[in-house]
Formats: structure tokens, sequence, C-alpha cells
């Protein structure tokens, strides 16, 4: 029968020979112990002669603390040494044992040595780097040699490490293939391979810490008999293989993939040339400048989803102060930068523009790969060669001084051929700024991240957007048009409204409009791309699982994806800035009061207003939209105006102050009211027109004039109807005053008068009430123009204030101005009383395209008019005078040169009394700054610019 000693050596052995690749090295610890039970190892000590009374302490240590030196003395067929080792206090903890350090009392000291290896394999630990003696077995169960992947200075193996012994791995991968990266030994190459060596390890380890998704990792490092090794996950590819393949590999089926993966990769770039670690995100404080040298597509590693910069051989990370230039080592591809060489292909002094050339080069070949396939992208190659000596053709970029012509081709053809929404030419026109051939021109690395991050923003944008449209669509062809869909509609266009303010629309590559937006926020970019993909997903996957026609769900789905839509939508708003946000509610506005969206903004202004004060104002709005558009298109000559005709009788005591008719209005029944008389004579425009006609659309006006829902920004008097005056051959529309407890002066008061009391008696409002007044007007001409209406005779004669019998004149309220003489304002687009300036206006807040003699008839009265003249009223109260004390000095100047007189000599002073944003508002208006309203499109960018440039500055103006 076998002895302990003898079943327990037998065991071992069987479990040496599981490993035949580590050489007979025994490699799993855990198996040892459960080989050495209690009851063996007591079994071994009784035939070793341990004395009886010190074998049970001696069987708890060596189980707990010393089972590996316990099977080397086994191995050796020496268990009584065991004793020594206990004595000394040696246990398992301190193995490997130098020769000194063995009890040599019962055990030849060097066969311990020897012996003790088989039992200690070296554990490889990530994110270390070690010096590994040569008797350590490794623990690397399988090995295989790729080299079709190895480069100019190392060996390239797969290996698999034995996953009772893998610490690199993930937890639930333990034994997965890796990738080692031998560098060779010294003595066979002239260079020094451990200076090569460590630079790589050093670059690896730093770039760790930035802990980046498309930097390969660095798992762990280490020399080893002569050799230095890296170690590294092993990905499904390069890119240069990618390249080839006729089906895309993993998430890259998708477009946006391939935006995301390039984002990734500047990211990567931007992140070697400016290396930046903080105590905050890193735990340790570095500011280095580095480079990379060798970036090319057998160099740029593709996981399922994105790019991973690889191979650091050549990169070099130094301190701020140093030259980033260095001598060119030459490698290989096609990607080397004009600087590289010489004219007689002598390589160069480079720096880091190298890096952005080849990156260029690699985008221009990535997107010929998605537009048009490895085959396109052959072909495209194939056409840049060019044979630059006898029997020699090089496939680069550029020659003699610039970009080859067969390049500059294929990027233009790839923008004209272009179907999507500009991904494709905005990644071109990155390229060719980063393909300039002097390179102290091209943009830097944190350019190129900026602009891709933006291309992947808006690329993100355009598939969320597609995708709920898609849904939509998708919901009408059910029954009754499927569930109600007005929250995401309403979610869809303060979508839409986020992507114009952010330039989606017109910008292929970054703008300053994104910038000013978009907070100053890390990763905030990255985080709206997050929230994008999340609306793309989550609405193609409701699209595909909505419930068949017919089918019940209870509760519906749609209901809840709707609520989350509008979350998601809330954040992303909330990621640009307090400005940025109040701009994007004013193209909402615009784009809910659109022709086709009036009703159902006017059903969700009532359903919601109540809770929100800007929906009570956007269904005010909307219902002053419906009735302009009514108006706009009056096609049927029915009577809308029913109780707003009224008989001139019912008019008393009209009195005439400061060029505006009053007069009491005492209908049957009701106190005498004081209103506001404002005469629309007949016009010679109105001939081709019955009497008829010209009631019904007068009544149809002076309905919408009535209309009790008007926004108070609008800052109008209320229509209390319209009378028809032969005897004066004009219509007549009453504007009732504003409600007041207290008693009102026996006449209002005009601009225009206090502006001249002001030269008569020197008295000037606070710098804070005139700043409120201006405000207040900024705001009342932007929400008439949101509306498409136009007052076409702003002047200070029209702003006019109801102060109180008892209020001084520093008391008013300039804050509660109102506008009048609406005689001439009709909603944008009504040609029929485009009659030229009003005879009875003043010349001098015109714009000169309106006034100007022979320019009358083929004007049409535009937003941009009305802004000129919002500006004069700007001017004049900012130095609180009339126009006309301007104006005198210049009589006789034709209104275009006035206007050129206003802006060179007058403008400018009023800074000082109004402050340097006021100054520039009122420029802007008279500039022509918003002189964009040719046509929808335009108008909608001029009404933004009017907005962010001028009404938003000028709230922004706080005097205390």
């Amino acid at each position: 029968m076998d002895s302990a000693l003898d079943r327990v050596h037998k065991a071992l052995g069987e479990e040496q020979r599981k490993n035949n690749i580590m050489r007979g090295y025994l490699r799993n610890p855990d198996a040892i112990s459960a080989i050495l039970t209690h009851e063996i190892v007591r079994g071994i000590m009784i035939e070793a002669g341990v004395q009886a009374h010190r074998i049970p302490s001696a069987v708890a240590i060596v189980r707990e603390q010393m089972p590996l030196i316990f099977a080397v003395l086994i191995d050796m067929r020496k268990p009584q040494g065991i004793e020594d080792f206990i004595e000394g206090g040696i246990v398992d903890a301190k193995l490997p044992l130098e020769l000194t350090a063995i009890p040599s009392n019962m055990v030849d000291r060097k066969a311990f040595y020897d012996a003790q290896w088989k039992f200690t394999p070296y554990r490889l630990t990530r994110g270390s780097h070690r010096h590994i003696r040569r008797e350590y077995p490794l623990p690397i169960a399988k090995e295989e040699r790729l080299t079709h992947l190895d480069g100019s200075f190392g060996m390239i193996s797969s290996i698999r490490l034995a996953p009772e012994l893998d610490e690199l791995s993930p937890p639930h991968q333990k034994g997965s293939v890796l990738i080692i990266k031998r560098m060779m030994p010294a003595s066979t190459k002239t260079g020094n391979t451990d200076d090569q060596f460590q630079n790589e390890v050093n670059c690896l380890q730093i770039l760790r810490m930035l802990k980046s998704a498309n930097i390969v990792e660095l798992l762990c490092s280490f020399t080893y008999m002569d050799h230095c090794c890296l170690v590294f996950p092993l990905l499904p590819m390069n890119l240069s293989e990618f390249l080839k393949r006729e089906e895309r590999f993993g998430d890259f089926v998708h477009d946006l993939t391939f935006y995301h993966a390039l984002q990734g990769l500047s990211s990567a770039l931007d992140a070697v040339h400016n290396v930046k670690l903080s105590p905050h995100n890193h735990d340790a404080e570095l500011h280095r400048i580095g480079y990379h040298h060798d970036i090319r597509p057998a160099n740029i590693l593709v996981s399922q989803h994105t790019f991973l910069l690889a191979d650091f051989g050549l990169a070099r990370i130094k301190d701020v102060e140093e030259n980033s230039k260095t001598y060119f080592k030459e490698t290989k591809g096609d990607y080397f930068a004009p600087e590289c060489q010489g004219i007689d292909f002598t390589n160069q002094f480079v720096g880091r523009p190298i890096d952005i050339w080849a990156l260029g080069c690699m985008i221009v070949d990535i997107t010929t790969y998605l537009k048009c396939g490895p085959i396109g992208l052959r072909e495209a190659i194939e056409r840049r060669g060019v044979e630059v000596l006898p029997g020699w053709t090089n496939f680069r970029f550029y020659h003699d001084g610039d970009l080859r012509p067969a390049v500059k081709a294929h990027m233009d053809d790839l923008v004209r051929e272009d179907t999507d929404v500009g991904e494709s030419e905005g990644l071109l026109h990155v390229a060719k700024l980063m393909l300039e051939i002097n390179p102290t021109a091209r943009i830097r690395s944190a350019d190129v991240l900026s602009h891709l991050s933006y291309i992947t923003t808006r690329a993100c944008f355009y598939a969320a957007t597609k995708a709920v449209k898609e849904y939509l669509v998708h919901l009408e062809k059910e029954p009754s048009g499927g569930p109600s869909k007005l929250d995401t509609r309403f979610a869809l266009a303060k979508l839409s409204a986020w992507g114009d303010l952010l330039g989606f629309r017109h910008e292929k590559i970054r703008s300053r409009d994104f910038d000013t937006a978009v907070r100053a926020l890390d990763g905030s970019e990255y985080v709206m791309q997050a929230d994008l993909r999340n609306i793309e997903s989550q609405y193609a996957l409701a699209q595909s699982q909505r419930p068949s026609p017919g089918a019940t769900a209870d509760p519906d789905p749609h209901f809840e994806l709707e609520e989350n839509f509008g979350k998601v939508v809330q954040r992303l708003v909330q990621r640009i800035n307090e400005r940025s946000q109040r701009l994007l509610e004013s193209m909402w506005e615009r784009q809910l009061l659109g022709a086709g969206n009036l009703e159902s903004t006017s059903r969700y202004g009532k359903a919601f207003g109540e809770t929100d004060p800007r929906l009570q104002r956007l269904e005010a709005m909307a219902e002053m939209k419906k009735l302009q558009s009514a108006f706009f298109n009056l096609t049927t000559l029915e009577p809308s105006y029913e109780n707003l005709l009224i008989k001139e009788h019912y008019l008393k005591k009209e009195w005439e102050v400061d060029g505006h008719c009053f007069a009491r209005l005492a209908l049957s029944g009701n106190e005498e009211d004081e209103v506001l008389v404002e005469r629309i004579p007949y016009s010679a425009n109105w001939k081709n027109q019955s009497a008829y006609e010209r009631i019904v659309r007068i009544g149809s006006l002076a309905k919408l004039l009535a209309d009790e829902q008007r926004p108070p920004s609008f800052r109008t008097l209320r229509c209390r109807g319209f009378i028809l005056s032969d005897s004066e051959g004009a219509y007549k529309f009453l504007f009732e005053f504003p409600s007041s407890d207290a008693k009102r002066a026996l006449t209002p008061k005009t601009l225009l008068k206090l502006l001249s009391t002001s030269l008569h008696h020197g008295w000037k409002p606070e710098l804070q009430q005139r700043i409120r007044l201006a405000q207040g007007l900024v705001n009342a001409v932007h929400t008439l123009h949101t509306v498409n209406w136009l007052h076409k005779d702003l002047r200070s004669l029209s702003v006019i204030f109801f102060p109180t019998a008892y209020e001084k004149l520093e008391d008013i309220g300039f804050s509660e101005f109102y506008l009048v003489n609406f005689r001439t304002s009709r909603p944008d687009g009504i040609i029929w009383t485009t009659d030229g300036p009003d005879p009875n206006g003043d010349s001098r807040y015109h714009h000169p395209d309106y006034f100007e003699e022979g320019c009358i008839d083929g004007s049409r009265y535009c937003k941009a008019y009305d802004i000129y003249s919002l500006g004069i009223l700007l001017l004049e109260i900012a130095a609180w005078k009339p126009i006309r004390s301007f104006h005198e000095r210049h009589v006789g100047e034709s209104p275009r040169a006035f206007r050129r007189i206003l802006l060179d000599k007058y403008a400018p002073r009023i800074a000082r009394e109004v402050g340097p944003r006021y100054q520039e508002i009122a420029q802007r208006c008279l500039n022509g700054y918003f002189d964009n309203d040719v046509d929808e499109e335009t108008a909608d960018k001029g009404a933004t610019l009017f907005y962010k440039d001028a009404v938003e500055p000028m709230l922004e103006i706080f005097v205390g």
C-alpha cells in the first residue's frame, strides 16, 4: 500500500502534467490546497517522524501559511524539513527564497532553490511594470505567433493565461486571449531596445491614467529572459483589415458609429498631444505635450463600436517647455506629411502636425469606405498613385508641394454625392483643414476634436428627429390616427428649435453659434449625444414593437414614451446656457406659430396654460396668428365683425391732442368711455374692390385688433370697433383706454411730447426709466413680428402713455406704454394695402429703401423697415431728443445720406448716455444688420438674429 507521501507525490505530478505549456510547472496553487487535506498532511508528518505533540500545530500552520513550501518538500521527498521552516518563520508569502534564506539542516539548499520554481508561477498584475527573474514560470497557458502583425520593433503573439492565474482579464472572462508584444533583445539590433521599450511603457502608463476608451490599454509590462514585453487586450482587427471588409463590422453597420469612432479617435490624439492629469480626476497632476508619429490603419484597432489608437513605439511625451520637433523616423504607409522628407527623400525634423496630416488622410479614406465601400476605397487609392521614380509608385496624398489632383477631385466627388444631411461633407471639410501643405496652417488636435464632436452631435440630432418623425408617421396609419401625439409633436418642435439654435441646419462644422450656446461643461457634448441616441433607439424600438391594429395595450406604451421624450428634450435644453435657452423659447414659439401648427398650438396652450405662463402667452399668440391668417387668406366675404361695426352717432365730442384724435363713445345703455380714434382714409388702391368687400376686410382687421387674448408684450390697445364715416371718406378704428383704478389725466401723453419737453425745459428721465422703455419697445416689436404683424408707422408719436391725473413727469411708468397709429399696420404679406409711406407719417423714421423716390412702387414693407424705425426710437430715447433735433441740421439730405449721418455721427455718441451694449443694438437696427427678410428661410434666420442680437442683449441691460 502506498504511503501518504507517495500518494501526494503522485497527485502533485499529475497536476503538473496538466500544464505541458508551462514546462511542467504546477500552475494552480488552489489545487495544492485541495490535495493537502488535514488528514493527508497529518499522515505525512507521522511518516516523517514529527513528534506527536507537535503535529496538531504543525498541520494547522502548513495548511494556513505553508502549503507551497510543504509541496516543494514533498516533491523533494524531504517532508521532515518542514520543522526547520516552521521554526524559522518561513512561510509561503516569502517565496521564492534566495539560497541563503533556505534552512540547511535537513534540506539541500540548491535542490530546494531549484524545486521551488515549479510551485511559484508569476502572476501578472494589471497596471504593473516588473522585472521578472528568469526562473519564474510565466502564467501563459497557450501562445501563438502572429508574424503578419510584427512591427519594426517587436514580435506579436496571442496568448492565453491560465484562468486561475489570470489577473489581467475581467472577472467573467478569465483565460481570455490577450496580445503580447515582445521587443527584440538589444543585442540583436543596432538600436537601443531598452530605451525604446522604456519610452513606450512610460507613454502608455501615463495615457492609461486618462482612462480613454480610444487609447489601447496597456494591461501590464515586464522584462523577462532578455525580452521587453507589453501585454494588451485582444481586439477583433485593425483598421487596415476593417477597410477591406465587404460587410461592415459590428455596430459599424450604422453610419452614426463611424462619426462616434472618429470623434473618439480625435479625442485620443488630442490626449496624446496635450497630456493633462488633474488631482481631482486622476489623483495626479501632470501637464505634458506629446506626439504619436505613426498614425496609419495598421496602428488603429477596431472594437465592435469604436476605433482605438495603438502602437506607441515612436511616440514621446515631453515637458511643455521642450520642443516637440524630432527627426522623422520612416515607417510604413501612405500617410506621410509633406514635411517628413525633403526633395531628395531625406528625412527631416517634424512636429505634431504630421499626426494631424495622417489623421486627415485617414478621415478621407474612412469617409470613402463609408460612402463607397471597400471597392470604392481601393479605386480611390489607385487613382492617387503617382510614379515618383522609375519603378516606384507611391500613394501619398501630396505631390509637388500640393494635394494631389486626384485627392482633391475625389473629395469633391464625395461631397457632390453626399445623400445624407451633410455629415460626410463636414468630415471632408475638417479633413481639408488638416491637409494644409504648410504644417503651421493646419488646425490643431483640439480643433479637430471640436469639429468632429460637433459633426457627431449633429448626426445624432438628425438620427433622433428622423426616428421620432417615422414613429409619428407609423402612428398615423393606425385606426383613427392612433393615440394623441400632441405632446410628442410639441417636444419634437422644441428639439428641432434646439438643433436650429446650435446651427445644425446651416453649419456642417462647428460654428460660433454652437460654442456660444453649449455650456462650458466637460463632456457635455458626449452627454447630449447619449441623450440623442437614446431618443433614436427608444423610438425605433417603439415603432417595431407597436401593437398591431386592433390589439389593445393598457396602458398604451406610447404615453410613457412620450413623457420620457419630453424629459430628455428638457435635459438637452438645460445643456445650453440660460441666454440661449431664452432664444430657444423664441425660436420654438415661431415654429409652433407656423401655419400648420396654429390649431394644435392653441389647444396645447389652453390645456396647460393655467400651470405655465409661457403657454398662456403661446396660446394668445396662436389665437392672434389664427385671426391674422384668416385675414390674410380671406376668400369668402361673409361678415365676421358682428358687434364691431358702430354707428357714427355713438361717437361724441372728438378732440385732437399732439397729433391724435380722442373721443367719447356712448353706446346704448353704457356709460361714456374715452377712446382713441384712428382714421384710415379711403385709398386709391381700393378702387377695384366693392364697398361690401372693403367693409368685410376692414371688419376682419378690426376683429384682429379687438382680440382679447393679446399677449401683454404686444403693448397694444384693444379695438372696441370701427365706424364707416362717409362724411370724412374714411374708416375709424376706436381703441379703448387701459383700465385703471386711479383717475386718468385729461389727455394721454405721447413719447414725442415727452421728448419735446426736454428741448424746452431740460427734463430727462432717469437712465433706468429710459432703459425700461427701450426694453419694452424692442420686446413689443419682436412679439408683433413673431406673429408676422408689421406696425409700419413706428415713431415717437406712436408710443403713448396714460398717466394718472396727479402723476408728475418723473413718476410716469415708462414700461407701461402702448403702441398706436395702426392705421397703416397690416399682417406681413398683405399687398393690397401697401400704399407706400403714409403721407401723414414722418419720413425720418422710414428705411431709405422704402421711402426714397422711385423705389416706392416696387417696395414691399417688411420687418427690417420696422426695425429701422425702432432704431430711430432707440436713438431718441438714449439722447432724449426727438429725431427732428438731429435732422434740422441736415435738411435737404436724402434718406440714405441721413441714415449715414446718424450712423457715423450721432449713434456713436449715445454710448456715453446708455452704455455700449445699448448703442450697439441701436446701431444694428439702423445699419441693416437685421435686413434679412428675402424669403421664409432668411426671414426666420433674421428673426432669430433679431432676438439673439437685439432683444436678448437689451433685456439683459441692468441699471440698479
